[in-house]
C-alpha cells in the first residue's frame, strides 16, 4: 500500500488517504484474525485487540484496539462498537511509524477524522555539553 499523503504541517487528510483508509477497512473485514487478546492499558483499563492478516502470510497487517467497559445492568464486559485505536502497516515496512497508529477519540470508525500518535513521532537530538 502506498505511503499517506498527508500534509506533515497540518497533519490534514488528503483524498488519497481517505482512499486508502476506505480499502484497509475493507481489508480488516475480509481479513483472516491472527489473533485476539484481552490485557489492560494504563489510563485506558481493559482493552481487547484484535491482529489481522490480509495477505494469508501469518504477519498481522493491521490492529484494532477495542475498549472494555463492565456493564452493570448486563452484569458483564461490553466491548466498543468501534475500535479506539488502528494499528496499521501501510506501507509495508514492519514498523509502526506514527502515521502507522490512529487515534479515534470519537470511536466512530475509521472514517479519515483519526488523529496521528504523535508519542512515535522521532525528534531532533539536541547535544548538550557540559562543562567543568
Amino acid at each position: 500500500m502506498p505511503a499517506l499523503a498527508f500534509s506533515q504541517d497540518s497533519l490534514k487528510y488528503s483524498q488519497q488517504d481517505l482512499l486508502i483508509y476506505k480499502k484497509v477497512k475493507e481489508s480488516i473485514e475480509k481479513a483472516d484474525t491472527l489473533t485476539s487478546k484481552t490485557f489492560n492499558l494504563p489510563s485506558i483499563g481493559l482493552v481487547n485487540i484484535y491482529s489481522y492478516d490480509f495477505d494469508k502470510d501469518r504477519v498481522a497487517d493491521a490492529s484494532e484496539i477495542y475498549t472494555l467497559k463492565y456493564s452493570v445492568s448486563k452484569g458483564k464486559l461490553e466491548q466498543s462498537e468501534n475500535p479506539l485505536f488502528y494499528i496499521l502497516d501501510i506501507n509495508g515496512d514492519k514498523c509502526i511509524e506514527y502515521t502507522e497508529l490512529l487515534i479515534d477519540e470519537n470511536m466512530d470508525g475509521l472514517n479519515g477524522n483519526e488523529e496521528f500518535s504523535e508519542f512515535l513521532q522521532s525528534e531532533e537530538r539536541k547535544v548538550v555539553k557540559w562543562e567543568l
